[in-house]
């Protein structure tokens, strides 16, 4: 891409708004054009014009891309030159050895973060492109090329944000900006004069119950605003000029966008204003009860009469169920948080709209979405993708959206560069991811009153799914996590849906560690590789479970399969009777990178599960000819090439006996809890279903009262109570019709542990507290107090830590205890863990001082106190974010305090007269700019867990003076706000002396 030949051979500073570009004097090659925010654009209908990506193994990819170019009349050698986007980095990826660029010639760099230790150097894609190292931010940052010599040969010293699919760069003249066009081996044109400024909106989207003027503006100066109130897309030459507020009396869904000549436009903004009294009568004939097609939408939809209509049957006070829920029926609506999807109309419902023509499953719409809380605690408001969901590019599964089985569908949500970049949000709270590229509006089709089938509708529950993934992830394994919503589509009420993740390659990120192109995911079978490829999928079902003998054979593959998740996968599937499964409706990931990465299962449409009483239901619906479900290459397939092998038999009694005794989650009383949790979250929501699509299958609309209570009644009664013993009986072979040879779970009881002869499975316990251990009818009971497990692989006795139960111990200290039954025959009972807690550590340790941010270089340090009335042991008292240490080996008296500190040598130099206790060096080190800091207990629990920041007091940030806990004493959210810290009393703060 050439800038004309009178660009770069003298000095040129250039300065405007968004940031400054620089060029040494005679700079003769230049960063002449970049693209920051690339996208895919496969699916997107209609795909725009701009296109560009490169290809990796055949497959396209779409990357930030850097071109350079050559302003001199000769070719210049590049090997040594480098780009990079930082600053103390100048060599941070390097161009190689016959690296050059033509006279007058142009060079494009794909910046498509390819780490060097994982991909190689240099790394080259099939086109013959070089790949660096690093990726351009899209909120703006630093980028530079730099001679070999460590001169600076151009550098943006802070460009600034990037829009989608719009390159930056130097027009014409050299001046930088937003280019008019983006112009890949070819001259550049000329560079927009800005950005417009989003249009700003008086009212954020909500609920309303009385009509409001909105007022629009943007703070870009002489810019035009366009807005729309049919969904369709603002432009520069479609919408309404904005002349004067807009009087907004019913719902509506206002779309604007500010526009100036020159200028790019700004992003598309969408708000939807609700007004559920309008919601309780949508569609429907104020006269004669019938439906009435809402404005600009069609009467039917491809093969089926169009459904719009919220029931008045349930609304309406005279109607047939009105007296049971008319008068709470928007308290209903506001029960549960809302979203908003906009969408164009004709996107949806036209010609070749994606709601109604099963022939563009697959493809994309540019929508919006965005999340009303009728509450006011949370919000956002997202341009997106939308599409539908429901197996439109799956191999052999998926339900594909059989139109019109149900005429309520799922829509999935697309977040990435081209609508605005992820969604940066912790929709379902601090303990999940709280950026997404990808989610799942779900209908929840299966077992719910819109199947065709009479069965399934009555065991519409609605949380299935949910109840799937949740179990996953309480026996501690990866699942989606999700939460009900109602939908709004383009200001209709669509009903109950589930917003839930997809567990693909930027799920496994996120949970898992590293970056989405490192993994490897597949789909419902063997050879769907959605992200990555199958090659190492495949080698682990290579392994031989009995070659070169069994133990060697397990440690294989474990190298390959984190097992303990596999089999905790497994037996949520086996414990909820899942009848839809393994011949599709799952996902495996595997990060090929991390030697820790192995592959793991996330549990998907668990829609199936919990359908029957009967013993088999754990064998799933469609068993082969020997009475199992086993699928090949699929987990079914894996686990029965395995059940064979001592260690993985031992091994998944062991996961067992963990879940399912000793207060684990599949234990009747805690599965009942969580279904409980789940039907809580839509125990007053699910009337609005029942009002939306309760009359879709039948003229008596299915109600909350009659029909859902019934069905959640049923499964707290008839499956819950008995289902562990069940299941367990069949995995001893002595249930069911086909038993198993060997038997999974063996029948030899681990021993039970006792706190001062009361049953006790780990927890809180004095000091000096006896722990006895109850044989039952075994003779032998094997334990240790070391960590390690009594059997060694193979079945031998460990007999370095092994102890053989006689007398009750007296515990001194916190320690985990492991043990087993040992019969005169060799056999072992499943592995019996606990963890006790010695001493009160959670209520009564506390950080009271914190130098992060000291002004002599290595001489951090943190300070820990005994608040309490007793000595604290201190045995797995670990910190585990922020930075790490294990306080084991030590003990504080009450009131007593302890230092860690960065470096002790730095320590020592820096307070010589230092007398306290100093407990060790932490590994890592506290973030200048503040972070979150994690304090765990031997039992795993939190003790503390908070946030500082360098803003709170401006001493303690570099100036000397440490931050001090305000009252060690008061409740915990003190720490985590600058009214609850105060800066140290004097310079270099008081490690060790209590404030």
């Amino acid at each position: 891409m050439m800038i004309g030949n009178n660009g770069w051979m003298q000095r040129v500073v250039v300065g405007i708004f968004w940031g400054a570009i620089v060029s040494i004097a005679g700079a003769e090659v230049v960063i002449n054009e970049f693209m920051a925010v690339n996208s895919t654009l496969t699916d997107v209908r209609p795909t725009p014009a701009v296109n560009i990506y490169t290809l990796i193994d055949g497959e396209p990819v779409y990357a930030d891309w850097i071109e350079l170019y050559n302003d001199s009349s000769s070719p210049i050698d590049l090997e040594g030159w480098a780009l990079t986007d930082n600053p103390d980095d100048p060599f941070k990826w390097l161009f190689p050895a016959g690296a050059s660029i033509s006279a007058h010639g142009d060079l494009r760099v794909w910046a498509s973060n390819k780490d060097e230790d994982k991909y190689g150097y240099p790394f080259v894609d099939d086109q013959g492109d070089w790949h660096t190292n690093f990726e351009l931010s899209r909120s703006g940052e630093y980028l530079a090329l730099v001679r070999p010599d460590g001169v600076v040969e151009q550098e943006y010293n802070d460009y600034p944000r990037q829009c989608g699919l719009v390159s930056y760069g130097m027009d014409t003249g050299g001046l930088e900006g937003y280019l008019n066009e983006v112009t890949p081996k070819a001259a550049n044109s000329g560079r927009y004069s800005g950005w417009v400024e989003p249009v700003q909106f008086d009212r954020d989207h909500g609920f309303f119950e009385r009509s409001f003027n909105l007022t629009l503006s943007c703070d870009t100066s002489g810019a035009q605003i366009r807005y729309t109130l049919d969904q369709s897309l603002p432009t520069a030459t479609h919408g309404t000029v904005y002349s004067g507020p807009i009087q907004i009396e019913q719902t509506t869904c206002v779309r604007a966008v500010a526009i100036k000549e020159n200028w790019l436009s700004s992003e598309v903004t969408t708000q939807t204003y609700l007004f559920l009294e309008e919601i309780v009568t949508q569609a429907t004939h104020a006269t004669n009860g019938s439906q009435v097609t809402p404005s600009g939408y069609p009467n039917r939809w491809t093969g089926t009469d169009g459904d719009y209509q919220v029931d008045p049957d349930i609304t309406d006070p005279d109607g047939l169920f009105g007296d049971v829920y008319a008068a709470g029926f928007i308290d209903d609506l506001r029960d549960i948080p809302s979203i908003s999807v906009v969408v164009p109309i004709d996107d949806l419902f036209g010609s070749t709209g994606i709601y109604v023509n099963q022939s563009q499953d697959g493809t994309e719409r540019a929508g919006s979405v965005e999340l009303l809380d009728p509450n006011g605690l949370e919000s956002f408001t997202l341009n997106c993708g939308v599409r539908m969901q429901g197996g439109a590019s799956d191999v052999e599964g998926g339900t594909t959206l059989n139109r019109w089985k149900c005429k309520k569908l799922s829509l999935r949500l697309m977040f990435r560069g081209f609508y605005g970049g992820r969604l940066d949000h912790a929709v379902f709270g601090s303990d999940a991811a709280d950026a997404f590229d990808t989610l799942v509006l779900d209908s929840r089709p299966q077992n719910s009153w819109l199947h065709s089938d009479p069965i399934q509708r009555m065991r519409g529950e609605y949380v299935r799914d949910q109840v799937a993934s949740n179990t996953q992830l309480a026996l501690g394994s990866t699942a989606c996590h999700g939460r009900p919503f109602h939908l709004y589509l383009n200001g209709l009420y669509w009903g109950l849906y589930w917003m839930h993740e997809r567990p693909d390659a930027a799920f496994a990120a996120s949970y898992l560690g590293g970056n989405k192109d490192d993994y490897d995911v597949i789909k419902h079978v063997w050879y769907n590789a959605i992200d990555g490829d199958n090659s190492d999928y495949l080698a682990m079902f290579d392994i031989s479970p009995t070659s070169p003998d069994p133990v060697t054979a397990f440690e294989r593959l474990q190298a390959k399969l984190d097992v303990p998740d596999f089999i905790d996968y497994m037996i949520t599937n086996y414990y909820l009777g899942n009848g839809d499964w393994d011949h599709k409706n799952w996902y495996a990931t595997h990060n090929r990178f991390d030697p820790n990465g192995r592959w793991r299962w996330h549990m998907w449409d668990g829609e199936h599960v919990m359908g029957t009483d009967k013993p088999e239901s754990s064998w799933f619906a469609r068993p082969d000819n020997t009475g199992y479900r086993i699928t090949s290459r699929a987990p079914t397939g894996l686990h029965w090439d395995w059940i064979d092998n001592d260690e993985y038999r031992l091994l998944f009694a062991d996961r067992v006996y963990q879940h399912c005794f000793n207060d684990g989650p599949l234990t009747p009383e805690n599965f009942t809890t969580l279904f409980n949790d789940l039907t809580d979250q839509i125990d007053r929501a699910i009337v609005g279903e029942s009002a939306r699509w309760g009359d879709y299958r039948r003229s008596v609309p299915y109600t909350r009262d009659l029909d859902w209570l019934t069905e959640c009644n049923r499964l707290r009664t008839d499956f819950i109570p008995g289902r562990r013993d069940l299941v367990l009986a069949q995995f001893m072979g002595i249930a069911g019709d086909y038993p198993k040879n060997p038997a999974w779970y063996p029948d030899i009881d681990p021993p039970d542990f006792m706190i001062d002869g009361v049953v006790q499975h780990g927890g809180q316990v004095a000091l000096d507290a006896q722990l006895s251990v109850n044989p039952k009818v075994y003779t032998v009971v094997l334990m240790t107090q070391d960590g390690t497990d009594p059997r060694l692989p193979g079945g031998a006795v460990n007999s370095d830590s092994v102890e053989v139960y006689v007398r009750p111990i007296t515990l001194t200290h916190s320690v985990t205890i492991k043990a087993r039954t040992y019969t005169s025959g060799g056999q072992w009972s499943p592995l019996h863990a606990a963890t006790y807690g010695v001493t009160p550590v959670t209520d009564n340790l506390r950080i009271t001082e914190l130098m992060y941010h000291p002004a002599v270089d290595d001489t951090e340090f943190i300070e820990l106190q005994n608040i309490g009335n007793q000595t604290l042991e201190l045995t797995n008292v670990r910190l585990t974010r922020g930075v790490d240490f294990d306080f084991t080996g030590w003990a504080l008296a009450p009131g007593e305090v302890m230092v860690i500190v960065e470096d002790e040598a730095a320590f020592a130099a820096q307070y010589p007269y230092f007398s306290g206790i100093l407990a060790g060096t932490y590994s890592g080190r506290l973030s200048n700019g503040g972070e979150t800091l994690e304090l765990r207990d031997a039992l795993d629990q939190v003790v503390q867990s908070f946030a500082y920041e360098d803003d709170w007091i401006p001493s303690t940030d570099g100036d000397g003076y440490s931050l001090v806990v305000v009252d060690p004493t008061g409740p915990l959210d003190d720490w985590n706000r600058a009214l609850g810290w105060q800066a140290s009393s004097n310079v270099g703060g008081s490690p060790g002396v209590v404030d």
